[in-house]
């Protein structure tokens, strides 16, 4: 990154990004190579302490300047107190070392401009609080005033569902903030997961407590789901595996959440879960009445269109029609199991 020096409207000098420059220039500030004191020679660079820096890199001091005059002065009279006071005014909802650091800054510059761009890209202190807010390209997602807020909305929508400690949760609100979840998006997230966790299907209550191995509290549930996976891809993914996997369990048939993942990556769905463990019990019977071992696995892997898994159910399906004076439907239309039709 080039710095170039430039003086502010303040008096004050101070070296900014190259590529800013029009940017300041706008706000009234100039080039010092293009200060009317420098033009006719090589200066580059104001110095503290009364020389100059030419392009060539030489310090050297100028007797002679163009306009006869001495080259202005660096302001003085900033204090660190009155930065810190400052510091207070505009960010006091920012960490005691951050605003200590702005103060520093402000010291030196005089400029709270400056104070704070010095500060997001120099504090050490600022960057373990508000690191996160800082794209690739060196701009703010948001500014820190905001992203505390949002945060403070976070954790307001969390208390709600009875989650008071939220310090387990202060990653997951700086990811929140970086994939651009907005609080309200994070409170229908929220809703998603309790409407469709805990009030809908108390089973997935049940597995998800065996799968994490957790008290089976709806707190404790719904605080570790909610930490585990609020991403989208990632919520909707669980969600979806442990309601499929809580159709079946919830009929009698172990399965588990691997099992159930599996078979949601593969494409079954709620829908065609729910139609293939109720009708399994029923088509199991059958198949057992002519003799034949049938498992709730061959029925899974029929229902994800495995052909040899799909003609062994037919089969079996077929030779209990026979002796029911029965015709066989489609063991699943589509993905929906149906079992028999009688004549």
């Amino acid at each position: 990154m080039a710095l170039v020096q430039m003086r502010t409207p303040t008096g004050s000098y101070s070296m900014v990004d190259a590529a800013l420059v029009e940017d300041y220039e706008s706000q009234g500030w100039v080039e010092t190579s293009q200060l009317d004191e420098f033009q006719g020679t090589d200066v580059v660079q104001y110095n503290e302490d009364g020389t100059v820096t030419l392009s060539d890199g030489t310090v050297t001091t100028l007797s002679n300047p163009s306009d006869g005059g001495e080259p202005p002065k660096a302001p003085t009279g900033f204090s660190y107190e009155q930065g810190l006071d400052e510091a207070k005014a505009l960010y006091s909802f920012m960490d005691p070392e951050i605003l200590e650091d702005y103060a520093k800054y402000w010291a030196k510059y005089g400029d709270s401009t400056i104070a704070i761009g010095m500060l997001r890209r120099e504090s050490k202190a600022w960057e373990k609080q508000f690191g996160f807010l800082r794209r690739d390209d060196g701009t703010l997602i948001m500014s820190e005033k905001d992203a505390i807020s949002n945060i403070y909305s976070y954790k307001s929508t969390l208390a709600e569902y009875d989650i008071e400690d939220t310090s387990m949760f202060e990653k997951k609100f700086e990811d929140l903030i970086k994939n651009g979840v907005a609080p309200i998006e994070f409170e229908e997230r929220l809703s998603l997961v309790y409407n469709e966790v805990i009030d809908d299907i108390p089973e997935v209550s049940r597995l998800f407590a065996e799968q994490y191995n957790i008290e089976a509290s709806n707190e404790a549930i719904f605080g570790a789901l909610i930490n585990k996976d609020i991403e989208d891809g990632l919520l909707d993914n669980q969600i979806s595996t442990l309601k499929l996997q809580a159709e079946g369990t919830s009929r009698g048939f172990s399965t588990s959440f691997a099992r159930a993942q599996s078979l949601r990556t593969r494409g079954i769905d709620r829908e065609t879960a729910r139609g293939l463990y109720e009708g399994a019990g029923a088509i199991i019977s059958q198949a057992a009445s002519v003799g034949r071992d049938l498992s709730i696995y061959e029925l899974e892997e029929a229902a994800v269109g495995d052909q040899m898994f799909s003609d062994r159910v037919n089969r079996y399906l077929a030779e209990f029609a026979s002796t029911q004076g029965v015709t066989t439907g489609a063991v699943k239309k589509g993905k929906q199991f149906t079992g028999l039709i009688e004549e």
